[in-house]
Order: C-alpha cells, then sequence, then structure tokens
C-alpha cells in the first residue's frame, strides 16, 4: 500500500488523479477501514445517554451541590476532597476500561431492549426503545 499524501489545495489535479484517490479511499473503506469508521465517528443511539450522562454533576448532586453554584477556590478543594474518585491520566489502561464499560452498558441495554430485562438497580441511564424492523428512518 502506498502512503496517504496529502497535497496543496493550491495546486489543480487532473480527473484521472482524483479518481486514483477516490479508488483508493473505497479500497480502504471496503477493507476493515469501513468498520473503523463507522465505529469512530458515528454511534446508535443507545450510546447517547452513556456519551450525555455527567459524572461530575452527579456527584455535586450526592454532595447537596447545586450545578450552577459559584464557589471559591478553597471551597472547590474541599468539594475535590470530598468526591470519592480523583482524575485519571489518559492511559492505555484508562481507555480500556473504558471501552469494558461502554461494552458492558450496551449488553445490558441490548437485554432490557429485547429481552425484556427489567432495570439493573443503580442504573443511571435511560434506555431508548429498540428500532423495530421495516421501520423508516431518516439518516442525517
Amino acid at each position: 500500500d502506498d502512503p496517504i499524501v496529502t497535497y496543496q489545495a493550491k495546486k489543480e489535479h487532473t480527473n484521472s488523479f482524483y479518481a486514483s484517490l477516490c479508488s483508493r479511499l473505497l479500497n480502504c473503506l471496503n477493507s476493515g477501514g469501513r468498520s473503523f469508521a463507522r465505529y469512530e465517528f458515528f454511534y446508535s443511539d443507545i450510546d447517547r445517554p452513556w456519551f450525555n450522562f455527567k459524572y461530575f454533576e452527579l456527584d455535586l448532586c450526592k454532595l447537596g451541590i447545586p450545578t450552577d453554584t459559584k464557589l471559591k477556590r478553597t471551597e472547590w478543594s474541599l468539594v475535590r476532597q470530598q468526591i470519592r474518585k480523583r482524575p485519571r491520566r489518559f492511559s492505555r489502561n484508562f481507555v480500556t476500561q473504558e471501552v469494558e464499560r461502554l461494552k458492558d452498558y450496551r449488553s445490558i441495554v441490548r437485554k432490557m431492549q429485547h429481552m425484556g430485562m427489567p432495570r439493573p438497580k443503580g442504573f443511571l441511564f435511560e434506555v431508548p426503545r429498540a428500532i423495530e424492523v421495516g421501520t423508516v428512518v431518516t439518516a442525517f
């Protein structure tokens, strides 16, 4: 495979050049690139509550602090001491654990949607209804 090369926008190229770039892109997307692009740039409806959930606001709520409260630096340091989890470094281990948590969340949601499993205790997310086969959808 040829390495991907970027070109300056000022340069004009022939149609055959663009055709060769398109054919490379299609070849990439016909192999493993298609699933990578699909999972990397789009997420399904069942993932929306997962990615929109704000754990920090939940921790503030447990402490009885409204989210729009203006606190001084010393007060924020006391709040941070009370929150159980410390911020984590972005590392391979962190990403692996987050991907596992997302997989667990997805499996629970799928069981709730398709098998009628009741909501587990402590499950904080809204579960959307499953889209039935044959339903007309609009993609943006």
